[in-house]
């Protein structure tokens, strides 16, 4: 009778969940290409793609050198929104080169540019979703999988406010593929993509960790990052080296669009609990170089790390100690939700503890939307440390 009470439920629960998915991805098509004729402009204004065309258009201008003047960076956001009157300033925060990739985009209207670039998004996200089912094709026997990256409210926030993330997402499923097949060198090339957006390059270490050749990693990541690092500074000159960590740091406030309520921060919640910045910031640190230092002892005593696992422990780790994290950036969630369900179809029978881990994480951006995503940062630091003990348990088996 307990069987079937609970099987039951799940049917329940799965019929709800792809109802949910169908919602979502209806609402999302039809906020960006439907809706814009009705409300005009002024939703889609305050979308990310605002600052990314920001700097495509500095770029444009041949103003490259003043790309971080959040005086300039205002003055241009107004004529790229006009009539719209804009309130306060969505900077652009990422590095020169991406910058570059934009600058297409200022021949266009704002609303068609916007439209456009959510049919990129969209490809990149089918393209990652098709990467997951090569990374782990038992998944495929869950009816409906594929909506999953799409339809999520991660994939939904890429889409509708013109985010990066899905570049960042795309780099390290292909990263991912390559060191597990031991291509390292192609591995470390693909890895350099997370450039992208800085604040995940947490996550590099840890695919260095899981590699098997880590000069070759090195090699290809030095290569495509250096060309990445020549191109930014072409762009904007040394000055995008001295000041770049600094005015990261200035503008992650509430002032420039950094909502500490929809960030999943372990700093914020820190400092929510009334620490201080230094210690905030401290705490952080040590955190993150604490998980690190645990996979590299396991690596000097010679132990095997596991490839699946290293990154599962790095995507979480990661997402825990960045300081700019947002309900799109959890989009590498996918990473370990499509491995934990395929290591429960892999074992033939479905597993409740890690049923509530897969929906615990694919509906923690729900935080964001009510206002209390720094708590969502406790929950994967949980996760974490789950996760580091599972290691060590496999490593003695």
């Amino acid at each position: 009778m307990n069987k079937e009470v609970l099987s039951y439920f799940r049917r329940v629960g799965n019929l709800l969940i792809v109802a949910y998915l169908f919602l979502i991805g209806f609402y999302t098509f039809y906020y960006i290409f439907i809706g814009e004729p009705v409300r005009g402009i002024q939703d889609v204004a305050v979308s990310d793609y605002t600052a990314f065309l920001t700097g495509g258009k500095l770029v444009a201008l041949g103003e490259g050198a003043r790309l971080y003047d959040l005086e300039l960076q205002f003055e241009v956001q107004k004529e790229i929104l006009a009539p719209v009157e804009k309130v306060g300033l969505l900077p652009y925060r990422n590095p020169p080169f991406v910058a570059l990739f934009f600058v297409p985009f200022t021949k266009l209207n704002f609303v068609d540019g916007y439209q456009l670039f959510a049919i990129v998004n969209i490809i990149l996200l089918s393209i990652a979703t098709y990467l997951l089912m090569c990374l782990f094709p038992r998944i495929t026997t869950i009816r409906y999988w594929y909506l999953l990256p799409v339809t999520s409210l991660f994939g939904a926030s890429v889409l509708a406010l013109g985010q990066v993330s899905s570049i960042v997402f795309l780099g390290v499923l292909i990263a991912y593929g390559f060191i597990r097949q031991g291509k390292d060198y192609m591995g470390g090339f693909a890895a350099a993509l997370i450039c992208v957006k800085p604040h995940f390059l947490l996550l590099i270490p840890f695919l260095f960790m899981a590699s098997k050749h880590k000069s070759k990693f090195l090699a290809g990541l030095a290569l495509l990052g250096g060309f990445f690092f020549v191109m930014s500074v072409s762009i904007s000159d040394l000055k995008f080296v001295m000041h770049y960590l600094s005015f990261l740091k200035n503008t992650e406030n509430i002032m420039m669009a950094s909502d500490p309520r929809e960030m999943f921060s372990l700093y914020v919640l820190m400092e929510w609990m009334g620490f201080g910045k230094g210690v905030a910031y401290g705490a952080n640190f040590f955190g993150y170089v604490v998980a690190l230092g645990y996979l590299v002892k396991r690596e000097l005593l010679g132990k095997k790390l596991d490839t699946d696992m290293t990154l599962f422990f790095g995507v979480l780790i990661t997402l825990v100690f960045s300081i700019h994290v947002f309900p799109q950036d959890l989009i590498l969630l996918l990473v370990p939700i499509f491995y934990l369900l395929s290591v429960n179809l892999e074992r033939g029978r479905s597993f409740i503890f890690v049923e509530v881990v897969v929906l615990s994480l694919y509906f923690l951006p729900v935080l964001g939307v009510i206002g209390f995503a720094p708590f969502g940062s406790v929950w994967l630091l949980i996760l974490s440390a789950v996760v580091g003990g599972e290691m060590l348990i496999h490593e003695k088996r």
